[in-house]
């Protein structure tokens, strides 16, 4: 479910961007379905605790997107697709992971998913966080727009989130 609903956000961000190549949206939602792959290295002690993670722990987290980004190699041919899965937890200002990538430095690919997946984590809520309401996201989004998410990507973003269809 949650990838279906990154799919509809991310197609939606796509298109409001100006992105309407089937192939391109075509990926976007294939890359929405296989993010979060490598979490299948992980344990699923870890993946399922209740309370804050350990270092040791995070750390192994911080391995899913490096470890997905092997296996969607080997099974897709889109450069897309792969580096999406591989950078899509990096931050414009540096201070994400795997590589601490900067600004365009990090694909168009990734930074779209980025900003859906944050989106749809805060508004439906895991097991260590409850459910924000939409106000409480757009800010959220608004606060670390120029440093987790793309400026620009966040602005077109918040602009479809409130407008009325």
């Amino acid at each position: 479910e949650h990838g279906d609903r990154l799919g509809k956000y991310a197609v939606k961000l796509m298109k409001a961007l100006g992105y309407n190549r089937n192939s391109d949206l075509d990926d976007m939602k294939l890359l929405c379905q296989v993010h979060d792959i490598g979490k299948i290295t992980i344990s699923e002690d870890i993946l399922s605790k209740d309370g804050p993670l350990t270092e040791i722990e995070y750390d192994k987290i911080k391995k899913h997107s490096e470890a997905g980004y092997k296996i969607v190699r080997n099974i897709v041919e889109s450069d897309r697709i792969a580096y999406g899965v591989l950078y899509h937890h990096e931050r414009v200002d540096g201070t994400g992971y795997p590589f601490g990538l900067l600004g365009e430095e990090i694909t168009l690919f990734a930074k779209i998913l980025s900003i859906c997946d944050s989106y749809d984590v805060m508004i439906s809520g895991r097991k260590y966080s409850s459910a924000r309401s939409q106000k409480e996201v757009i800010e959220e989004i608004k606060k670390y727009s120029g440093t987790q998410f793309d400026t620009d990507i966040a602005n077109v973003f918040i602009k479809m989130l409130t407008k009325k269809e």
